[in-house]
């Protein structure tokens, strides 16, 4: 992402969500090139983020399964 990065974007997201009452109905999947425990902590800590993927290495069949598990029935 040119201007920040995903945990940034988190944060900057959270804010939104609490300053305008906006974007409540949303949840996010988080695809990342980080497999560091402590950046899994850290996306986990918000509650609006629904799955974490480590994009390498990633299989198609891999994002689908992860997908299919994050939309609701």
């Amino acid at each position: 992402m040119p201007r920040m990065n995903g945990i940034e974007f988190l944060g900057e997201f959270a804010k939104l969500r609490t300053k305008q009452g906006k974007y409540q109905p949303i949840d996010l999947l988080m695809v990342t090139s980080s497999d560091k425990e402590k950046d899994k902590e850290t996306v986990g800590q918000y509650g609006f983020v629904g799955g974490y993927i480590t994009k390498f290495p990633l299989s198609g069949a891999e994002l689908r399964s992860s997908i299919e598990n994050f939309l609701p029935a």
